[in-house]
């Protein structure tokens, strides 16, 4: 008898060593999977960056890191769709105010896909006020077409690493088809073309800078042609079929929420479309929102109702539903002058104003790298007043040519200079025409203007190497064909000016 208890015992002290042996390969096995697991999604975020595409948004999400720092606070922050993007220029924002800007605007992007990266800024950098760009397009929820589904990866690719996005990549793609959006995973066929693709560059055409982006004129070819079979809506009308569902409503309460535990401002906007391009549904969602929004007392502005007295034409949209560099002027502006009415921001002293058009315009060129004023026999003979240069970032010069009274159609500003011969011809991505012996050329038809402090303004960008330019000069070709020197350099150093 004790021989068989002596059996038992030593038997369940067996099964329980082997329960706990067990359990220790399965903590082992589980935390070899946990620790896999972490490794792969860090060599994973780091390895993120090789197959994001190099394009505009990757420009301006690189020029975001550059700007801000956690100890240096971004005071208005725009979000929203491409609307948003072309419509405010944070420029403006920060010479008329003195405020740090920038404009978080991607192309088709949802409020349901805005919110992460609205939350994650604010979190990041004490945003004092949040402008949203809401309209009819961007308060739809998931499920969205394969289209609209696409387009938020331009947000989500280029917003930084967190729980909220995570959450919302799950919410929109589900749980496998948040993994699958990833640019490891979704572009990992491509990995010679991703590894070794060109890098943003800026067009001579396009208007850039912290965030915002459009053309820099009129299209009047363009124009005619999307405005050849269109019928435009003068008067829409409100549809009492359409209405704001309870979703959208329980959307803006949630976020209105958190920007009250955040202390942060917010106002609400609808931007600008050509005039005649409200459809009757675009018209009464703008309604049902400023409706909705003003009975939570949250400030909501239409800038389609304030058209006219913005002073907008069609010369300056890009299309229907997109303004240009002129109009976003126009419209930031106006803007500007409302913030500054109605909220309480105080100026920020840390901002670095020496890359901003309209600081240097103010200031006559004082910070740029050079300022010419014509007398008034040259100015007629060259139909310009002044000429200011300055550095917008490493690739660019940025001139900017004072309207004279009278501008004949074929005004021209041609530009030539050196470089040193050890330039790096790959630190620039749009090179001019290269001459000979290191010498470039470039010429610059003067076709659309902006306004600002009363005065007229035409936009050149010079592209540029970093580095010194020897024999930097500017000619006007004026109305009799003429090449007018007005501009010597003899070296311009630029890697101080920022």
């Amino acid at each position: 008898m004790e021989t068989e208890v002596t059996i038992s015992v030593q038997s369940l002290q067996w099964k329980t060593e082997s329960v706990k042996g067990i359990f220790k390969a399965m903590r082992i096995a589980l935390l070899k999977i946990l620790l896999f697991s972490f490794v792969f999604f860090v060599v994973a975020f780091f390895v993120n960056d090789i197959f994001i595409n190099k394009k505009i948004y990757w420009f301006k999400s690189e020029e975001y890191k550059s700007s801000f720092s956690k100890s240096n606070q971004i005071d208005v922050a725009f979000f929203g769709s491409s609307h948003a993007l072309c419509s405010y220029d944070p420029r403006v924002i920060e010479n008329e105010i003195k405020n740090s800007a920038f404009n978080f605007g991607y192309a088709n992007q949802r409020l349901v896909t805005a919110i992460p990266l609205i939350k994650t800024t604010v979190k990041n950098y004490g945003i004092n006020l949040a402008v949203i760009d809401v309209f009819q397009a961007s308060m739809e929820q998931p499920p969205y077409n394969d289209n609209v589904n696409a387009f938020q990866l331009k947000t989500f690719d280029y917003m930084p690493l967190s729980l909220k996005k995570i959450v919302q990549l799950k919410n929109i793609y589900g749980p496998e088809g948040a993994l699958y959006n990833t640019p490891l995973l979704r572009e990992h066929a491509l990995w010679d073309e991703k590894l070794f693709q060109d890098y943003f560059k800026l067009a001579e055409d396009k208007d850039y800078y912290k965030g915002f982006y459009t053309n820099t004129s009129f299209n009047a070819r363009f124009w005619k042609k999307i405005t050849k079979n269109t019928k435009l809506n003068n008067n829409p009308k409100t549809l009492d079929t359409i209405q704001l569902s309870d979703s959208n409503k329980a959307l803006i309460k949630d976020l209105l929420g958190f920007f009250r535990e955040n202390q942060t401002q917010v106002i609400f906007v609808n931007a600008a479309v050509f005039k005649g391009y409200e459809s009757n549904e675009f018209y009464t969602y703008n309604n049902l929102l400023e409706t909705f929004l003003k009975s939570l007392g949250i400030t909501y502005i239409n800038l389609n109702a304030h058209y006219d007295e913005i002073g907008l034409t069609k010369k300056d949209f890009r299309d229907f539903s997109h303004l240009n560099s002129s109009g976003a002027l126009k419209v930031t502006k106006f803007l500007t002058n409302f913030i500054k009415s109605e909220f309480s921001i105080p100026s920020n002293t840390k901002i670095n104003f020496n890359q901003n058009r309209y600081f240097h315009i103010d200031k006559s060129f004082e910070y740029g790298l050079h300022y010419f004023k014509a007398s008034k026999k040259l100015q007629q003979k060259i139909e310009i007043k002044s000429v200011g240069i300055y550095k917008i970032n490493n690739q660019y010069l940025e001139l900017v040519v004072e309207k004279g009274k009278e501008i004949s159609k074929n005004l021209k500003v041609k530009i030539t200079y050196k470089t040193g011969a050890y330039t790096d011809k790959y630190s620039i991505r749009a090179l001019p025409v290269k001459l000979n012996n290191n010498k470039y050329l470039s010429n610059f038809k003067l076709d659309d203007s902006i306004e600002y402090g009363g005065k007229q303004y035409f936009i050149v960008r010079v592209p540029i190497p970093m580095g010194e330019v020897y024999d930097f000069n500017v000619f006007i070709k004026n109305k009799k064909n003429n090449n007018v020197k007005i501009i010597k350099i003899d070296t311009l150093r630029l890697e101080h000016v920022r």
